[in-house]
């Protein structure tokens, strides 16, 4: 596993970087055991980017320096904020918790894109299955992130052929760095951290972000070195969980 300590959004949109696919975070409810839910790691690092560039800072280690690290207590707030709106919201509809994760992680990226509560609502769980012919591989988007992209692009079928030459980008990449096995369908190395569909989703939610922000502050935002932080990644290893 690659161990460099500090990336930027942008680095995490790059097919090579190691970063994991998923990433958990836990929460409590009133009266209740302690609980978690999965996201895409990236949404961690997206809202600690947004909380580190209202505070004017460029990078977090100048946070860390100036002994001003309110910016880590308020990403794991809005994180777990999210999943108790949703698991208080749905209590009296028993939904699946598969159904909560994907409910968490609609409102989550609703939050970073600064969409009202009614927008954010309109968007559905479970995920999309896409042939992406032209990278010989089949991959899962999930529902919350297919809208939203085919109302940034105006088509379902623009956002098809996004995907299949987002897909063919990153596997000619990889490929070309070495990262991808004989056959060229398992990723190997650090890269292989994220699986096919993650690497898609990244690219995905970074060109949501680019077209939400002005010129500046996307700028400011997307190179904004932050800290990695390990320890709320979850690693696999051939479908196995690496404790």
């Amino acid at each position: 596993m690659n161990t460099d300590n500090t990336l930027t959004l942008r680095d995490i949109a790059d097919p090579r970087c190691s970063l994991s696919s998923t990433a958990a975070c836990p929460f409590t409810l009133p009266n209740k055991a302690s609980n978690s839910y999965s996201m895409p790691t990236i949404f961690y690092y997206i809202t600690k980017a947004k909380i580190l560039h209202k505070m004017k800072f460029k990078t977090e280690v100048e946070a860390l320096e100036s002994n001003v690290d309110g910016h880590l207590e308020a990403t794991r707030v809005k994180l777990k904020s999210a999943a108790r709106d949703i698991y208080l919201k749905d209590s009296e509809l028993k939904s699946e918790k598969k159904d909560k994760s994907s409910k968490i992680q609609n409102l989550l990226l609703g939050r970073i894109l600064e969409e009202t509560s009614s927008v954010c609502d309109t968007y559905g769980t479970g995920s999309v299955k896409i042939n992406a012919s032209a990278a010989k591989k089949n991959v899962t988007v999930p529902t919350y992130l297919f809208q939203r992209f085919n109302e940034l692009i105006g088509s379902e079928s623009a956002t098809i052929t996004y995907i299949n030459q987002t897909m063919k980008e990153m596997s000619k990449t990889l490929h070309e760095a070495g990262y991808c096995d004989e056959l060229g369908r398992n990723l190997i190395g650090p890269p292989s951290n994220s699986s096919w569909a993650r690497k898609l989703h990244n690219k995905m939610i970074i060109k949501l972000l680019e077209m939400d922000l002005s010129k500046d502050c996307r700028e400011g935002l997307l190179d904004l070195s932050m800290e990695r932080n390990f320890e709320i990644e979850i690693l696999y290893q051939r479908g196995e969980l690496i404790k």
